[in-house]
């Protein structure tokens, strides 16, 4: 008597073919990307598997910049905080306040740690501060294409010097560093 009908609203999906697309450029992207780390070793005289392993590719970029022990020190610290804020979720709002103020704090200092890693690196094949900032900071993959297949060449990080030509000894931390920096009235060595 009584005739009902259903209609099930699924979400937007996107036909096999664009789906396939979509896969086959994400893979071409990261192939390209692995090829331009390959190269990008081998010019600073490191092995060129290393850019196929996720993470330890990453460390090897901040160790070719002459910052290996900050990359690190980010990890553990990350992974710190995530088992702080577990804890202070614990504590009701109050821990996720506190949680949330530490994370904030946490990402300003990556950032300004990994612009101080990006014109490190720019120094380290030969390029200036803007290049550093634009094509390795804000444009990435462009950036290590650059380093990749440019006319860079691979010289070690500089030694830092004083206005005197005396060299200065490296701080224990790339932290402390920039406050001794402002301490000694130099300016901060991005």
């Amino acid at each position: 008597m009584y005739s009902y009908g259903y209609q099930v609203n699924t979400p937007i999906s996107l036909p096999g073919g664009v789906f396939t697309i979509i896969v086959m450029m994400l893979l071409l992207y990261a192939g390209i990307g692995f090829i331009n780390r390959w190269n990008m070793f081998i010019k600073a005289g490191e092995a060129g598997w290393k850019a196929l392993i996720p993470i330890y590719s990453d460390y090897i970029v901040w160790k070719i910049a002459g910052f290996g022990k900050e990359f690190l020190r980010i990890i553990l610290v990350t992974i710190g905080l995530v088992v702080l804020t577990l804890l202070l979720s614990l504590l009701g709002a109050f821990g996720v306040i506190v949680s949330l103020i530490a994370w904030a704090v946490f990402l300003i200092l990556v950032v300004v740690i990994t612009i101080r890693k990006s014109m490190r690196l720019a120094h380290a094949f030969g390029q200036s501060d803007t290049f550093g900032l634009l094509a390795l900071f804000i444009f990435s993959s462009i950036g290590e294409l650059i380093l990749s297949w440019g006319n860079c060449t691979y010289t070690a990080p500089a030694q830092r010097v004083d206005e005197n030509g005396n060299p200065i000894a490296q701080s224990g931390t790339m932290l402390t560093g920039i406050f001794k920096d402002i301490k000694a009235g130099r300016a901060i060595d991005l």
